[in-house]
């Protein structure tokens, strides 16, 4: 059985794909590589794989951020690697600014999910401590008219000694100065809950203060390390500014020397004919 041909890129190719991923921008929206690779295909003929297509353009980038510009003339002409070179800035420029946005909008989602969840506690706790308790029929207790016998009342007139033997009926319940047990049981419950409530609630308040000064902490992380990234980037440009000037130098004085020794051909050639 033979192997299946190995597909190889071209200088072409890579033009074609490197157009393609910097018109398409597939690092803001991963199921944008399928058109990528599907123009790919239908440009070059050539039967590349998505797994393939992302493979190369990564491994295109890995290269010139090392070697640079040199490993970018060893093929195709000068125009076409100059186009090579910015496309692949390009990219990798889009790349920097999807990781950048990407790691923001995922910390505020997660910001934005506690807040909620805390709201959601915060609500349910409330509705929870402030329902009212409400005394059943049996917690009341009934008392029928039989219970309640005459009591002799002392005249006015009567004496302290008189009044103090009022004769009562055995049996007869004394009125308790303390209140009922159907209007304790709410206000010892409220007070309960209150007491409860306030117990949650700065429970809460202090884990969110705690979060927030976390989140405050991974804020300015992330910060320091973009403004570490845009420096890194900035001192990388410089280079591939200076690196491009100092080749585009050697270029001019290569051009001014063979221009020398054409001068110097012409001259001895009209030397030669000179009879």
């Amino acid at each position: 059985m033979a192997k299946p041909e190995r597909l190889r890129f071209t200088i072409l190719d890579d033009l074609i794909l490197l157009r393609e991923v910097s018109r398409q921008n597939p690092y803001e929206e991963s199921d944008r590589w399928k058109t990528v690779a599907e123009r790919v295909v239908n440009a070059t003929q050539k039967n590349f794989s998505l797994r393939c297509v992302k493979e190369h353009v990564d491994h295109l980038l890995k290269i010139w951020t090392r070697e640079g510009r040199a490993h970018l003339k060893k093929s195709g002409t000068e125009e076409q690697y100059n186009e090579k070179e910015g496309l692949l800035q390009q990219i990798q420029d889009l790349q920097k600014e999807f990781r950048r946005s990407g790691k923001g909008s995922n910390t505020q989602k997660s910001r934005l999910q506690r807040d909620v969840t805390l709201e959601n506690i915060s609500d349910t706790l409330e509705v929870i401590i402030e329902e009212p308790t409400v005394p059943t029929v049996a917690s009341i207790p009934s008392f029928t008219s039989s219970t309640f016998l005459p009591i002799a009342l002392p005249s006015p007139t009567s004496s302290s000694s008189s009044s103090s033997s009022t004769p009562l009926t055995s049996g007869s319940p004394l009125q308790s100065p303390t209140m009922s047990p159907s209007r304790t049981g709410p206000i010892r419950n409220k007070i309960r809950h209150d007491a409860l409530k306030k117990s949650t609630l700065h429970f809460l308040q202090e884990r969110h203060k705690k979060e927030v000064e976390f989140q405050e902490k991974q804020f300015h992380l992330e910060e320091r390390r973009i403004q570490l990234e845009e420096d890194k980037f900035k001192m990388e440009k410089k280079e591939r500014e200076a690196r491009l000037e100092l080749e585009i130098e050697e270029r001019r004085q290569r051009i001014a020397v063979s221009k020398q020794k054409q001068e110097i051909l012409e001259i001895l050639l009209q030397l030669i004919h000179k009879p």
